[in-house]
């Protein structure tokens, strides 16, 4: 029903300043004092009409002021319209338009599907979307109906868009166009016409050029030249429209057949003075040669180099080609190995990496080209030490200077925080008892070094052990009470920072926090990343000092909320990762019958552990359901309460449960 200048539909209001209106057979169509038509699907629930916004997906289009709906032809897309100077107009509203273009495909009648959609200009992608399964199976025969000339148009504007879900998403169908749609669409196409070529020529060279793949549909071209020159000459001449001539020119240069080039060639706008002294000097080179010059010249290295290293007598041209595009591996490949060629190249590729400082991958390269003196002069630089002291068993190298090259190896990795490698290399290759025990000490490997003292019967080295193994109860002890004193401040003091905040926003959602909180909790809120941030910090050392200024603990600094929940994040990793050490230095405390440091390190891990698992819950407290966003109005937190799996283990020992 109607009333003035509204609609109703199921009694209620759809639009309240309706001209005109006409009902087609699957769509109501209504024009607006604003100046609009509306199409709007019959299938629609009524309330979705009722404002612009709601039928915007059904599609609106702008009017002439005054025009007013006459008829609509329930059998197609027409629609009258009548302007005020009194002239009638024809037009095809989008929706009815695809609505008829979908009865059509329905009905198999795919020629006047494409030539209504060349016609209205619908992208030509919705013809394969709207119904793929049936355009794929059902190929030969559409091609029946159509020309080559639908086809090329078809595929020039093939893309791996589905219309039907973006710009048609109002169409609603239920299909979905397949994943890799333009690979699949332009290899059916041409298995389709594959029998009877000549016809479609233009189309199987607009699939080829479609998939990249060029090359193969001028070897096709050169195929059917001698049967059809004229055809064929006029494909290539088609083909120069869809790319440009140095492009298919190099194409056609890549097939490596030289017929094929000259006979592009000729149909491009290049100067014959271009192309024609190369092309004779590549035709003076043998089959191999010349497969190499032609993929030099088109960038193809590895390519070139398969067919360099097939032609005979040409290994040094080979090596500096080689050496200038850095393919050893690629050539290494090639040659089999224990060759001459093989230990050639491999000695270059080892050379290389030795002077980037890729001493183990050189040392090994060496090795295999057995250059075992420059092999162990890569190895002795690395952390390798069982592939560097077998290499020197190989050399037979003298007492003395296997000594030397173990003891290397250990500072290496001593350096690079392998103590216990270190010592063993100390001990057993050096005969340095003393050395291996330092060591150990240093790397806190206390049980280690009394093993090595008590297997050389050296009695002197444990006062030595234990004098180091006190002096790190010690501090130990010292950095623990300074941990948790921390903990305790930080604690107290997050307390009022978010009270602050609660009062007046601090500007929290500048700063991107998600990484504070990654390994004390498995949910976290939605982050925030300041885009203003991230253009003030242009270089690394302005990055690397907006970060340290972001977790600074100044009291009274925009970030030091975050700051807090970060350091005490920091204190947790340090007691989980402490915990397994002092639970061996006290026991061997225990074991020397030194009670008190042992004592004072379990109580001080004890008063620790409990201090941070109490704090938990003040650092990240639980979500509350009356918060809510905004700035100063009681954000909501960053970080949600952190799971039961990141409360801290004390260690544990019978000797002190009473302490």
């Amino acid at each position: 029903s109607s009333g003035i200048n509204a609609e109703y539909g199921d009694t209620r209001l759809w639009n309240y300043d309706c001209t005109s209106l006409s009902l087609h057979k699957t769509h109501l169509l209504l024009t607006s004092h604003s100046h609009t038509l509306m199409c709007v699907a019959l299938n629609q629930p009524a309330h979705v009409a009722r404002t612009t916004e709601g039928v915007v997906d059904t599609g609106i289009r702008s009017l002439e002021r005054g025009s007013r709906l006459v008829v609509s032809d329930p059998a197609s897309s027409r629609v009258v319209l009548q302007m005020p100077r009194g002239n009638l107009e024809l037009i095809h509203p989008r929706p009815l338009l695809l609505t008829y273009l979908a009865q059509l495909i329905d009905t198999f009648q795919y020629r006047k599907v494409f030539e209504a959609v060349r016609k209205h200009r619908v992208n030509m992608n919705f013809i394969l979307d709207y119904h793929p399964e049936q355009f794929l199976a059902k190929l030969p025969e559409i091609l029946s109906q159509l020309t080559s000339q639908h086809m090329e148009l078809f595929v020039a504007e093939l893309s791996s868009e589905d219309t039907t879900l973006t710009m048609y998403s109002f169409m609603g169908t239920q299909s979905t166009a397949p994943t890799d749609k333009v690979n699949m669409v332009c290899r059916a196409v041409l298995d389709s016409v594959a029998e009877n070529v000549i016809p479609w020529l233009n189309t199987l060279i607009s699939c080829y050029v479609k998939i990249e793949d060029v090359s193969t549909g001028l070897m096709k071209l050169k195929s059917l030249y001698s049967s059809y020159p004229g055809e064929t000459e006029a494909a290539i001449k088609y083909m120069l429209i869809l790319t440009d001539d140095d492009t298919l020119f190099n194409h056609a240069l890549g097939t490596h057949d030289l017929d094929l080039v000259l006979l592009v060639a000729q149909h491009t706008q290049k100067d014959p003075k271009e192309y024609m002294l190369f092309l004779n000097e590549l035709q003076s080179y043998d089959d191999k040669y010349r497969k190499f010059k032609i993929d030099g010249h088109l960038n193809r290295e590895k390519s070139a180099l398969q067919h360099l290293m097939c032609c005979e007598g040409r290994f040094e041209e080979v090596c500096d080609y080689v050496t200038k595009h850095s393919l050893h591996s690629t050539a290494l490949q090639h040659y089999p190995f224990g060759t001459d060629q093989y230990k050639t190249v491999g000695r270059m590729f080892a050379v290389m990496l030795k002077e980037k400082g890729q001493m183990e991958e050189a040392g090994v390269l060496f090795g295999q080209c057995a250059e075992l003196k420059e092999c162990l002069e890569c190895l002795r630089l690395t952390k390798q030490s069982h592939l560097a002291l077998s290499v020197g068993a190989q050399l037979n190298l003298p007492p003395d200077q296997m000594s030397g090259l173990a003891e290397q190896l250990a500072d290496n990795l001593r350096r690079d925080g392998g103590h216990r490698e270190a010592a063993r290399l100390y001990d057993r290759y050096c005969d340095n008892a003393d050395e291996a025990v330092e060591v150990l000490c240093e790397g806190g490997l206390y049980s280690d070094a009394l093993e090595v003292s008590q297997s050389r019967k050296r009695v002197d080295l444990i006062s030595n052990i234990m004098s180091s193994l006190k002096l790190e109860s010690d501090q130990t002890y010292s950095l623990l009470v300074e941990k948790r004193e921390l903990a305790e401040k930080l604690a107290a003091r997050i307390v009022v920072v978010r009270e602050k905040r609660a009062q007046v926003g601090t500007g929290f959602e500048d700063m991107d926090h998600s990484d504070l909180y990654s390994d004390t909790t498995s949910l976290t809120a939605t982050s925030h990343t300041s885009s203003s941030s991230r253009r003030s910090a242009k270089s690394a050392k302005g990055r690397k000092k907006a970060e340290m200024k972001k977790y600074s603990l100044k009291e009274g600094s925009r970030y030091e909320y975050f700051a807090i929940q970060e350091a005490f994040k920091g204190i947790m990793t340090f007691v989980n990762h402490r915990a397994t050490m002092i639970k061996d230095m006290v026991n061997i405390l225990l074991l020397q019958g030194l009670l008190e440091p042992a004592q004072k390190v379990v109580t001080a891990h004890q008063e620790i552990v409990e201090v941070v698992n109490k704090s938990v819950s003040v650092i990240w407290p639980p979500p509350t359901s009356d918060v809510v966003d905004g700035e100063g109005e009681g954000e909501v937190e960053p970080v949600s309460y952190p799971p039961e799996k990141v409360k801290l283990d004390a260690v544990q020992l019978r000797q002190f449960s009473g302490c």
